[in-house]
């Protein structure tokens, strides 16, 4: 029996509706969120849509939404919320991309800025990346 195209398409979109549903992974969630995303970065740079600032609040909501889902899904194995273990969790995906960009950041001043200003990059930098930067640029 020979497979067409579209059969192995239905085939691996089946196969990852099953692995998404497993995983409890909400395409339509992240899509608003994405959509949300757009709405702000194009309210920013052009003006358009008008009230895409609102699309900060739509954002926070569903992060809200979704992450207290998963703390809820962890806790339904253990009988405890495990907070510790999804910080965690959160820390080692985001960590190590913020040092990168930190290190990035502090880098191209070294090649942009003046040596004054970019000694006062690296301290915004160092501070940024022990989050103490806003108590820093609230002072």
């Amino acid at each position: 029996m020979m497979t067409t195209t579209l059969d192995r398409y239905r085939i691996s979109s089946r196969r990852r509706d099953r692995k998404a549903a497993e995983a409890n992974f909400r395409f339509d969630l992240h899509g608003l969120r994405t959509a949300a995303v757009f709405a702000v970065v194009g309210h920013s740079l052009w003006g358009q849509p008008v009230g895409g600032f609102v699309g900060i609040d739509i954002f926070l909501v569903l992060s809200g939404y979704l992450v207290t889902a998963a703390l809820l899904r962890g806790g339904k194995h253990s009988k405890t919320m495990a907070v510790g273990h999804f910080l965690w969790g959160r820390v080692l995906r985001i960590l190590p991309a913020a040092t990168v960009v930190l290190l990035l950041t502090y880098a191209a001043s070294l090649l942009v800025f003046s040596p004054g200003r970019t000694d006062q990059i690296g301290i915004d930098a160092l501070l940024a990346a022990v989050f103490t930067a806003n108590f820093h640029f609230a002072a």
